[in-house]
């Protein structure tokens, strides 16, 4: 989906003579080069959420000389694709953050050529013509009692496939990201110690297939303390995988925890499938995603007062305000848990 957290980082640069751009440049031409010329400063990821955007963006654009680019023609692409626009893979309309995704680039884009002197000013440009608006929605969390429904049917039912319910179980009970969950290896965990370290992502694009990669921040690589339950699971689930594939030593700790039979990564929509399995099996739970176990295991934290600081450390956040804006609503109830909790030395 389009819509995810996308952070529009990218670094200056100047077009090598070799490309000859000038202001009768197509859009569609120097975006190309653009997106080359930051493959490798920006994750891939981003890159082919990036050429996805730019394939809608050019069917309406990018045919326009970069000196005729004004703002009624961004307005219109805007326009068009918040009314027309589907995305292929849901079939649902585009959403509202999307929409801003297009802006956003063509924006980036564009603030490039007026560093590249191949136009006066950028027409994307704030002072230009208004961003997309986005309607902030909350998050979706499980309520304290689904959630802990949620716990008790994969602790307690023995015949839900094990893999599936120790990904889950440690999602819910850890707030990792699917792909930080497919990524885990069995060294991971270290030995004598409740620690467990965040090394890897597992992520996929359609260029690439399935591939590692370093956490998505340095904030996202980690270490944090798990309570021996978790680790507890973690361990029985270790005594099945080496009986059931005779892995042990040195080879066991670089297996990862949940790989295909040939240990090659699974691919990360393999958790997700897992948790639509969970819930055709158990109706009683509301449907969730990995990322609302995510979000469920950071509102549960700052209910029970953990600070702000240490859940955002928790969750691999770059950034404090992140997880500030992410659950305020969390921050609100836990705010007023504390105000009931005060009252009670009310004596009048």
């Amino acid at each position: 989906m389009y819509a995810s957290n996308t952070n529009f980082y990218f670094v200056p640069i100047e077009v090598p003579d070799e490309y000859c751009f000038n202001s009768n440049s197509t859009f569609a031409e120097y975006a190309e080069v653009w997106i080359e010329e930051n493959t490798n400063i920006l994750a891939i990821k981003t890159i082919a959420r990036y050429r996805d955007l730019l394939k809608r963006i050019n069917m309406e654009i990018g045919h326009i000389p970069l000196k005729d680019i004004q703002p009624y023609h961004l307005r219109q692409f805007l326009n068009k694709i918040s009314q027309y626009g589907v995305n292929k893979r849901t079939g649902k309309c585009l959403s509202e953050k999307t929409i801003l995704h297009h802006y956003r680039l063509i924006s980036v884009i564009l603030q490039q050529a007026v560093r590249d002197r191949l136009i006066s000013y950028n027409p994307a440009c704030k002072d230009r013509m208004k961003a997309p608006r986005v309607t902030r929605n909350e998050i979706t969390v499980l309520q304290c009692n689904e959630y802990q429904k949620l716990i008790s049917i994969l602790t307690l039912d023995r015949e839900i496939d094990i893999r599936m319910k120790t990904a889950i179980l440690l999602m819910a009970l850890t707030g990792l990201r699917r792909g930080e969950a497919a990524g885990l290896e069995f060294g991971d965990l270290q030995e004598g110690n409740d620690l467990l370290t965040i090394r890897r992502a597992i992520l996929y694009t359609p260029e690439k297939g399935v591939f590692q990669k370093e956490p998505k921040t340095k904030s996202s690589y980690r270490t944090f303390l798990i309570s021996p339950w978790v680790k507890s699971i973690i361990e029985d689930y270790k005594v099945w995988y080496q009986d059931t594939y005779s892995v042990r030593g040195n080879l066991l700790r670089k297996r990862k925890l949940f790989c295909q039979e040939d240990g090659k990564p699974i691919h990360p929509d393999t958790l997700t499938i897992w948790c639509r399995k969970f819930c055709n099996r158990n109706p009683s739970i509301p449907r969730f995603t990995p990322h609302i176990l995510r979000h469920t295991y950071a509102s549960m934290l700052i209910s029970l007062g953990i600070s702000m600081k240490e859940v955002s450390s928790r969750l691999g956040h770059s950034k404090l305000t992140t997880t500030c804006n992410t659950y305020t609503h969390s921050m609100q109830f836990a705010d007023r848990k504390a105000a009931e909790a005060l009252d009670q030395f009310n004596i009048i």
